[in-house]
């Protein structure tokens, strides 16, 4: 008597291995995006620490702070001693709150074409306007909504920084 053999066919074994493929390569995409959207969360969030962070120190130092962004992928918050709105020689770097090589690029949008955010010793934010990451991810946070009173996260509409 013949015993029936058990086991797979190679066809078989085929349809396993290209389903295991498909499923493989869908979950590396949904990985990638994952990481991608991960990094500018991160980055943004950073950033707003940063600046809440500064903030904060210049409420209890009683002296004003400013975070000027030096280019597109970096940032420096400093102490303005000589009371002139500028980062220079006069004014003392805050490195804690400071960030260059920035993973993405930041744009921001500030009446009167300016680059620096200055936080006086009430707190209080000397323009109204938003800092947001250039990406075309679809991450939570990708933008910061700043006013004069409030700083706050938010996701970046094409046109605007909307609050969260």
């Amino acid at each position: 008597m013949l015993k029936k053999a058990s086991g797979v066919t190679l066809i078989e074994l085929i349809v396993v291995i290209t389903i295991l493929t498909i499923l493989l390569s869908l979950s590396t995409i949904a990985f990638n995006n994952y990481i991608v959207n991960y990094n500018t969360e991160n980055e943004v969030k950073t950033l707003y620490a940063d600046i809440t962070g500064a903030r904060m120190r210049a409420m209890i130092e009683n002296r004003p702070y400013m975070v000027k962004f030096t280019s597109a992928t970096s940032y420096v918050a400093a102490i303005d001693i000589n009371g002139d709105e500028d980062y220079d020689a006069g004014d003392i770097r805050v490195d804690k709150y400071s960030k260059t090589h920035l993973k993405y690029n930041l744009v921001w949008a500030f009446p009167g074409n300016t680059d620096r955010l200055i936080l006086d010793n009430r707190g209080l934010v000397n323009v109204n306007g938003n800092i947001r990451v250039n990406s075309t991810n679809d991450a939570e946070y990708d933008c910061i909504a700043i006013s004069n009173t409030r700083i706050k996260l938010g996701k970046w509409n094409g046109k605007d920084c909307i609050a969260r």
